[in-house]
């Protein structure tokens, strides 16, 4: 499964739905996400892939593994076809993605370009442990660091136009799961969101450490 992020594509696809929803002041803000994500992705590209994958399975199974793994938890502990597993796992990387550039989208950050600092080794190593907790890590979020913009509806607005027909008719999953496969999809998509903000916060610890 090739998990090279495609920045720019989710950009243009949410830009899409955006303008669809008389929402298209924010394309802007997306692309130059976009943008900004591709240049410093050599810094989080360690994280992202360790995390991905354990998402849709190409890690050894441990406890920890088992908590992110999709197949794992709502199809019986493997893809049901290659059609299934390319389609989801393409779903996942896209929200994922999604959050991570909803971070650069609305926040500055006055190091955030110092990603030639970064040793990606040890931010993968120092954020993996932190990502199974996302959702109650990143709850003040919306809330203290970008308390105007509705992220929450960027979330849901994706999921109901690009996720949720999959749930049930591609990946067959059964209505008594659905509504977790949605939680699922939304912890990823913070998951995103706080990789891009341990990042930012990384680039100010390596620049301090640098003087």
């Amino acid at each position: 499964m090739d998990l090279t992020p495609k920045y720019l594509d989710v950009a243009d696809k949410l830009s899409v739905l955006l303008k669809t929803h008389d929402m298209s002041s924010f394309c802007p803000r997306f692309q130059k996400a976009a943008e900004r994500a591709i240049t410093i992705s050599p810094a989080v590209d360690l994280a992202r892939r360790e995390f991905l994958s354990i998402c849709i399975g190409n890690k050894p199974s441990s406890q920890f593994n088992k908590a992110l793994c999709f197949p794992i938890r709502f199809l019986g502990g493997s893809w049901k076809s290659e059609i299934t597993k390319e389609s989801c796992s393409k779903s996942i990387q896209e929200i994922f993605d999604l959050g991570f550039l909803n971070h650069f989208s609305f926040t500055e950050f006055p190091t955030r370009n110092n990603f030639q600092t970064i040793d990606s080794e040890q931010l993968r190593n120092q954020w993996i442990p932190k990502s199974l907790l996302a959702p109650m890590k990143m709850q003040e979020y919306s809330e203290v660091i970008v308390p105007q913009v509705p992220i929450e509806g960027f979330f849901i607005m994706w999921y109901e136009n690009a996720v949720k027909k999959l749930v049930k008719s591609s990946w067959k999953i059964g209505r008594l799961k659905r509504q977790r496969v949605y939680s699922y999809f939304r912890a990823t998509f913070i998951t995103g969101l706080m990789l891009a903000l341990e990042y930012d916060l990384a680039t100010k610890k390596y620049k301090q450490i640098i003087e």
